[in-house]
């Protein structure tokens, strides 16, 4: 799981874009709010402990890159 301060109409593009170079995995998005606040939970899940490492840290660094920017 990925914590991401951003909704998921900043992050779809980006996140459809991983997920089409990681078809061996699935990445789930899942709002949340807490605290007055709004955050997004991603979700990798695979059968394969590579892939699933491979995807994760593409999308932490989607996140990552996102921050920076902002």
């Amino acid at each position: 799981t990925v914590h991401c301060p951003f909704g998921e109409g900043l992050i779809g593009g980006p996140l459809a874009d991983i997920q089409k170079a990681h078809p061996d995995t699935i990445i789930g998005s899942y709002p949340k709010y807490g605290d007055g606040k709004f955050w997004t939970e991603l979700v990798v899940r695979a059968r394969d402990e590579a892939a699933l490492e491979a995807a994760r840290q593409d999308v932490a660094a989607m996140v990552a890159g996102l921050s920076a920017a902002s």
